[in-house]
């Protein structure tokens, strides 16, 4: 199969361990943290909005997230924001955030690259 993950269960419980471990550091109950694992550096956050599936996009990500926190972490450091103003980014999508579609493997998706630089100072605001 073009593009077929075979370790999707392991990043699957990489993302849980993640998760309860934040979750945790932060008094929060599971449910209302996501985390997202971050393999390898980089300046931009991505934020799906929806992924494709049977034919079609569907709402998916920070639309269907019941999270309050949105972490993203690597290694040791870690990026918590919260989740409406991520919500709000991603519906607006101001310069000089940017939309993309992420091709990768069978499940293609769709969201907003966010500068981590740009939005440090979003959030303050």
């Amino acid at each position: 199969m073009s593009g077929y993950e075979p370790r999707w269960d392991l990043d699957l419980a990489y993302g849980h361990a993640g998760e309860r471990t934040v979750a945790q550091l932060l008094g929060l109950n599971d449910a209302r943290v996501e985390v997202k694992t971050i393999r390898r550096p980089w300046p931009n956050l991505y934020v799906e909005t929806h992924q494709y599936s049977r034919g079609t996009w569907m709402p998916s990500g920070i639309a269907t997230s019941e999270a309050d926190v949105w972490v993203f972490t690597y290694g040791r450091v870690s990026y918590l924001y919260p989740v409406d103003l991520l919500r709000t980014i991603a519906a607006t999508c101001p310069a000089p955030c940017r939309r993309i579609t992420y091709s990768k493997g069978d499940h293609p998706t769709r969201g907003v690259l966010i500068p981590k630089l740009w939005i440090e100072g979003q959030d303050a605001a």
